[in-house]
């Protein structure tokens, strides 16, 4: 059983390969994307970016705004 207490340990991954959704339209006319990619490992993906008043030139700015 897993131990749901402990973190997983993190894995760097240098190639991610998604597969093309297959597109259903409902009746109502709605769009509706399906991935079906059988039984994975859950994975999640966090990008993150150097951005906002804490990198900007002039940090008051986008406070005042």
């Amino acid at each position: 059983m897993l131990n749901r207490s402990q973190s997983p340990s993190l894995k760097a991954t240098a190639e991610i390969i998604l597969q093309e959704p297959v597109e259903t339209k409902l009746r109502n006319g709605s769009s509706l994307y399906i991935i079906n990619a059988g039984t994975q490992d859950v994975s999640k993906v966090e990008l993150i970016f150097k951005a906002g008043s804490a990198f900007h030139r002039h940090p008051v700015i986008a406070t005042l705004t």
